[in-house]
């Protein structure tokens, strides 16, 4: 089937030959058919999804950029974070722990299938713990003709407040749809592990028709349709070759839960406004969802931690040790660590903001494994107004 798809891949013509067998109203005689049938193999040419980008939420101006560098300069609370911690990818070791809590026996051995549960702390890097995740996927249109696109499931993509039912694609044109996926559960209802790649296709799936076009001697051109995926085998090397795809796109392995002053949520909310020196009180508990399994995690600890920041003063780390210099204090530690046994994990703080300005202030939970961090953000910061006093 190689070569036959090698030697077809422009186009071209077969002749199927083939012979059945038939019952015959005689005994002892057997009626014998022939048929050929002449297939004309036409190259064509469809959209196709060229690339996905993941981002944190549908903000361009995301604050949680801000809240990455906050967690790399706090070294005054004596916070131990790599450089190469803000990466989206970084290879790492895939030595997997055996686990015998309900799963299958052969979850310790290296089965692509079961990647994701052992890989639990393992995948360094930053992530949002939501229960939605946000991906810019890129479709080009290499037909001779502009191309609508749209969803059976509902809206092709867009922003909450305005979404794209559907979109057109010119030809030779292509474009990124912000689409805002569930994340994949890696467990399904029987206790079974999810095939990630077959989940991710289904939920990106799009069909696509050609627009209504007049042909040169006045007749309507034959509309053409057909449905345009990730390619499966493509997807599934780069959830081999990139650890961190898989952490990205299923369900996180903690269940955070953030308090910040008298909100709490998973959204972010309208500005706080607060006088200088004014308390800000922050409370973060942290559980383990349903499919972790602990004694994965033996060798690992968890550790919860507050964090806040200007709005955009990230540019670089300079700057932003620069511009958030004295402008708050902490009361209180701003992280704890706590042992895999433990079934407790909560944390609380007080912060108190010394200039005014304009900051954010959330929290995150790391599962740190051989000095390395797999760290979770709270779905939810709080954006803080601090006036100038007059």
């Amino acid at each position: 089937m190689g070569n036959f798809g090698k030697k077809f891949v422009n186009g071209g013509k077969v002749k199927i030959r083939f012979r059945y067998r038939g019952s015959s109203p005689l005994p002892g005689i057997e009626i014998w058919r022939k048929r050929e049938i002449s297939l004309n193999i036409v190259r064509v040419k469809g959209p196709r999804i060229s690339s996905i980008t993941f981002r944190t939420d549908l903000s361009w101006g995301s604050p949680y950029s801000d809240l990455c560098w906050a967690l790399y300069q706090n070294k005054s609370q004596q916070v131990k974070v790599a450089k190469d911690e803000l990466s989206s990818d970084v290879s790492i070791s895939e030595d997997f722990v055996v686990n015998n809590e309900g799963l299958p026996s052969d979850v310790g051995k290296k089965n692509e299938k079961y990647d994701i549960l052992n890989r639990v702390g393992k995948t360094q890097g930053i992530f949002i713990a939501t229960n939605e995740v946000v991906i810019l996927m890129a479709v080009a249109n290499e037909t001779k003709s502009s191309i609508v696109l749209s969803n059976r499931a509902g809206q092709v993509g867009g922003f909450e407040s305005s979404p794209m039912e559907t979109v057109t694609v010119s030809s030779g044109v292509s474009v990124k749809i912000p689409v805002v996926i569930p994340r994949i559960n890696c467990i399904d209802e029987n206790s079974d592990i999810v095939d990630i790649a077959s989940e991710l296709i289904q939920l990106t799936a799009l069909q696509w028709r050609s627009e209504e076009s007049i042909a040169p001697d006045g007749s309507k051109k034959e509309q053409r349709k057909g449905r345009v995926r990730i390619p499966s085998q493509c997807l599934r090397e780069m959830i081999k070759e990139y650890p961190s795809f898989a952490t990205r796109i299923c369900k996180p392995p903690l269940i955070i839960h953030l308090e910040i002053g008298e909100k709490c949520g998973s959204e972010p909310t309208l500005p706080l406004e607060l006088l200088v020196g004014n308390p800000l009180d922050l409370s973060l508990k942290v559980a383990f969802d349903q499919w972790v399994t602990k004694s994965a995690l033996h060798d690992s600890i968890i550790i919860l931690e507050f964090c806040c920041a200007r709005l955009n003063s990230g540019i670089n780390a300079k700057t932003f040790a620069t511009e958030n210099e004295y402008a708050y204090v902490w009361c209180g530690q701003t992280k704890k660590a706590f042992s895999i046994v433990n079934d407790d994990f909560s944390h609380q703080a007080r912060l108190c903001f010394l200039s005014p300005g304009d900051y954010v202030v959330s929290g995150c939970a790391k599962i740190r494994r051989d000095e390395k961090d797999e760290v979770w953000f709270a779905p939810f910061y709080q954006s803080v107004k601090i006036p100038k006093l007059v």
